[in-house]
């Protein structure tokens, strides 16, 4: 009897009535008549609640209803309370329709039948998507009520519920509170085998839990591996593109990854059913959302060539411009081949070593510059002569103008294109014979870093960030090329010289190197045991041009190269000095007096903190005597091309430089010979 009771006074729903709402076949007044009819309007449950989020322009929040037998979407209206999760209500005012390709109910108004935080009522399912013809349209007056069922609270113990894990027979729901509140909650309830409706990319909102698109891959990233707090795991991640033009990145996690790395291939498209959406990351993602595309509760099917979706998109630029692109900046670039070197195995700092492949292109505005591939990409065959199409290519300043292929680069050798075959034609009809006016990349890895002054350097050393900042984008390291630049000054107060660790470790692209660390004791501060450690300079220089001035040192090979000498001689004469030697003494005055003349440097440049105050470090990487042949050649190419000079009229450079340097007044008057 205690048990009767209970069941008698435990609310009841309106069996029947979500999927009446859901066919647009019950309307408020319909209910209202029916209330007196049969004694009560249409209850319902409230399964779980998503407010809405803070700063989005839809400040409606989002329901998931259900009458015991099946539950949907609902959406408040704005000047309304919330009902709180477990509750049964009472619709009172609403309508029917489609929100972001879902069937929902937009609530107008609502009374509280029960305030009491309630477990799952009945076994309620999605509500079928579309209402069969055959079905017969219960009104509300026909509908029977669900029969009433001893609640329990959320924290104990679950009852079923449709899962896309599983099927409907053998689903389960662990209802607690937090999981009826997030939005994997309501996603959840729906079936994964269901088919949503197709969704364009740019209707996609956080309200949408579950979407469909039909979708073209642009591009996909390498197999990439994590640590967190859960364990190792594994992601890629693809950006996709729909029949309209706009863009979306979808990730892959664990067991999805394997499943689809091997099946998404750019160029392709795919219909993909059931992904999730998420705000995206503007860390990873530069999208506004991002798809999870998961390994049960999401389909990929190809799809055929039907010209429904655009192809490849491209937007090339000349590779003159890219001289006046910012670094970072990303284009899409084709050209031709010239040349390419094998496959290297580099040590980076954050993932080991990895592969690496350089090649030259060219293209009609006779230009060139050095394109860098990196990892699975740097398999990719080609060679002289082949036609190359880049999307999305970083532009670097690495040895003056560069690119490097990222995650969302994407490069195609000789494709079916009227652009590679008009290329291909320039290339092959005499274009491979014609000068490079604009060779962007200047040299190799021992003098990267764009030529600048030392007023420049500093200015962009300025944006150096320090290496824990934990900024993943953040610049750490500038390389600069200054030339000419005067050492002006080299303090000896004390020896420029210290006895470094001789031990073998690795270094960089997996090659061994000496330790160098400042041996005392017989022991470096690595650890090592040195009994015999070898003289390596310290060299701390201040260097000079128009611009500026500024304080660095001098390390190893450089230094030695600054010196004219090898550290181990200048120690033997260190010492000779200090007896009172004179010869010893002239010699060294003469070493040092030899370095204050111009030279041609690159210039490392890292943010450090020192004694809790951030500077800026400088070290010289590489250090040659200056070429004034080719710094005047180079000069005189940057003045020619400020001036539109083509290299065909070269050889009337100063009588062109005369009649085009004058003002409008004819007043300026250039004595130049090139």
């Amino acid at each position: 009897m205690a048990q009767d009771g209970t069941a008698a006074k435990s609310p009841e729903l309106s069996a029947g009535s979500v999927r009446c709402l859901a066919a647009a076949a019950l309307r408020p007044e319909e209910a209202a008549g029916a209330a007196g009819a049969a004694g009560g309007p249409i209850r319902v449950q409230v399964l779980c609640r998503k407010p809405a989020r803070e700063g989005s322009k839809d400040r409606r929040t989002a329901l998931r209803i259900s009458d015991g037998c099946h539950h949907i979407l609902a959406l408040l209206a704005e000047d309304i309370k919330d009902p709180q999760e477990g509750s049964v209500i009472e619709l009172l005012e609403w309508s029917c329709g489609m929100h972001e390709g879902l069937q929902a109910v937009f609530v107008e108004d609502w009374d509280q039948t029960s305030t009491e935080c309630l477990g799952i009522l009945g076994q309620p399912v999605a509500v079928p998507l579309e209402v069969p013809p055959s079905a017969p349209q219960t009104s509300a007056f026909e509908a029977p009520m669900a029969p009433a069922a001893k609640c329990q609270p959320l924290c104990e113990k679950p009852r079923p519920v449709a899962s896309p894990m599983r099927s409907q027979s053998q689903a389960s729901f662990h209802p607690d509170t937090k999981s009826l509140a997030s939005p994997h909650a309501v996603a959840a309830m729906m079936p994964a085998s269901a088919s949503l409706p197709v969704v364009p990319i740019a209707e996609l909102s956080s309200f949408m839990q579950r979407c469909r698109v039909m979708v073209r891959v642009l591009s996909k990233s390498e197999m990439k591996t994590f640590n967190n707090a859960r364990g190792p795991g594994k992601l890629f991640s693809v950006d996709l593109m729909d029949a309209a033009g706009e863009c979306v990145r979808a990730a892959c996690f664990n067991a999805a990854a394997d499943k689809y790395f091997g099946m998404l291939q750019i160029k392709k498209t795919y219909d993909i059913n059931g992904a999730s959406v998420k705000p995206g990351n503007p860390r990873w993602c530069r999208y506004p959302f991002e798809l999870t595309i998961e390994d049960r509760g999401t389909s990929v099917v190809a799809l055929p060539e039907d010209g429904s979706i655009p192809p490849m998109p491209y937007k090339f630029v000349p590779l003159a411009s890219l001289g006046t692109s910012p670094a970072g900046s990303s284009c899409d670039v084709m050209g031709v081949v010239h040349s390419v070197e094998e496959p290297v195995s580099i040590a980076t700092r954050n993932q080991g070593p990895r592969q690496r492949r350089q090649f030259l292109i060219v293209d009609s505005s006779q230009a060139s510059v050095s394109v860098s591939l990196w990892g699975e990409k740097a398999d990719i065959q080609f060679g002289v002569g082949s036609v190359i199409f880049i999307r999305n290519a970083k532009v670097s300043d690495f040895s003056g103008r560069s690119l490097d292929l990222n995650a969302g680069s994407f490069l195609e050798a000789n494709p079916d294109d009227k652009r590679a075959f008009q290329l291909k034609a320039w290339y092959q009809g005499g274009g491979k014979n014609e000068p490079v006016r604009f060779t962007l990349t200047t040299g190799q890895s021992s003098t990267r870093g764009r030529k600048r002054s030392l007023a420049e350097m500093q200015q962009e050393d300025g944006l150096l960030r320090l290496q824990s900042d934990g900024s993943e984008k953040a610049h750490t390291v500038h390389y600069h090329r200054v030339s000419p630049v005067t050492v002006t000054a080299v303090r000896n107060e004390r020896a420029p010289f210290y006895w470094g660790c001789t031990q073998e470790v690795i270094g960089m692209e997996s090659k061994p190197r000496m330790c160098n660390k400042k041996v005392e004791n017989g022991q470096c501060a690595g650890g090592h045991i040195c009994p015999e450690p070898a003289a390596r300079f310290n060299l701390n220089l201040t260097l000079s041009d128009a611009t500026s001035s500024v304080r660095c040192r001098a390390f190893g090979e450089p230094a030695e190269a600054l010196a004219d000498v090898p550290a181990s001689e200048f120690a033997v004469l260190e010492n000779e000095r200090l007896t009172g030697s004179i010869h010893a003494e002239k010699a060294y005055m003469r070493i040092f007096s030899n370095m204050l003349r111009r030279w041609s440097l690159t210039l490392k440049c890292r943010k450090e903190c020192f004694e809790g105050r951030e500077r800026v470090q400088i070290s010289v990487e590489n250090c040659s005597p200056v070429d004034f042949v080719s710094e005047g050649k180079e000069m005189a190419a940057a003045v020619r091309h400020a001036l539109g000079i083509k290299e065909s009229e070269s050889m009337r450079t100063p009588q062109m430089l005369i009649e085009r340097s004058r003002g409008a007044e004819g007043t300026v008057v250039v004595n130049a010979r090139v």
